[in-house]
């Protein structure tokens, strides 16, 4: 089984109640890749930890160790390679958090900041989700995975019956 096909997109609005937006999102619909992070209000510097978050949740998963990974797991479907998997998508979001931590640190002003995240890699026929804090697809941020579907799901809308 091979990447799915998808068609993403994303929208963030700064609401009727912030005068700034604190979102940040990331799509990439050829790798399957979606992320969305929000800034958490009222916490020093929320726009700066929820890009921080993207930026670095999008190299880690869209790297070339993590797509080989995601590869194994397609190509061999064992526990083994789905673990691995499932560790290379939660060293990102680990990555990212060490990010934050790492600029409040260095920048003391940034104490305190933070963002909650939700991120979507479509593998083969499956969503993986990662998600840290309250977060979720029901937030004001609007993640849309439009389409999400297999060859084998695409085969099946056109009536093929050689499944």
């Amino acid at each position: 089984m091979g990447r799915a096909s998808i068609v993403g997109a994303a929208e963030t609005s700064v609401g009727k109640v912030r005068e700034h937006n604190e979102d940040a999102h990331f799509i990439d619909p050829d790798l399957g890749i979606f992320a969305v992070c929000d800034g958490m209000g009222g916490h020093a510097a929320g726009e700066v930890a929820s890009g921080i978050a993207v930026k670095v949740v999008r190299e880690h998963w869209a790297s070339d160790e993590t797509l080989k990974v995601i590869d194994t797991w397609l190509e061999q479907g064992t526990i083994q390679a789905r673990k691995a998997m499932l560790a290379a998508v939660n060293a990102g979001v680990i990555a990212a958090h060490d990010a934050i931590m790492a600029e409040a640190t260095r920048d003391r002003t940034k104490g305190g900041m933070g963002t909650t995240i939700i991120g979507a890699l479509v593998i083969g026929g499956d969503i993986v989700f990662a998600q840290c804090g309250d977060f979720s697809l029901q937030s004001h941020v609007r993640l849309r995975l439009c389409e999400v579907a297999s060859a084998a799901r695409q085969r099946e809308r056109a009536g093929d019956s050689n499944l």
